[in-house]
């Protein structure tokens, strides 16, 4: 009897472990949606927009010149997505493989396919 109460507590551990990693995932991709800036100043006027049904748009306003690029994004992990971005004047989307290094409601830090760490702030604006 005892070797049946020590095995239903394992199996309830094992299952309380996996729902926790399955809602790590989801959260990822729940963080993930809405207008992010870079926390470096030195890149003002640079904002990047996540849509919960897989588009981003990636606006760049300084001084006189403004850059509108759209494009979609799909998660290919927990922690790690693809974006592909139309260039201007309907050139050929670039895609690339971005690893979310941490995420919360307010700050992200990805690493970008050379490896190079960019921290992001949420727009609340």
């Amino acid at each position: 009897m005892r070797m049946l109460s020590w095995l239903a507590a394992g199996c309830l551990a094992c299952l309380l472990v996996a729902a926790t990693e399955a809602r790590a995932q989801d959260k990822a991709k729940d963080l993930i949606v809405g207008k992010w800036a870079p926390a470096d100043e030195k890149q003002k006027g640079l904002t990047i927009e996540f849509t919960k049904d897989g588009k981003v748009t990636i606006n760049v306003a300084q001084g006189d010149f403004k850059l509108n690029l759209d494009g979609t994004y799909k998660f290919t992990g927990d922690m790690e997505f693809e974006i592909s971005i139309k260039g201007p004047g309907g050139e050929k989307p670039k895609t690339d493989k971005v690893k979310i290094k941490s995420i919360t409601k307010d700050e992200m830090t990805t690493l970008n396919p050379t490896g190079k760490e960019e921290k992001m702030k949420r727009v609340t604006k």
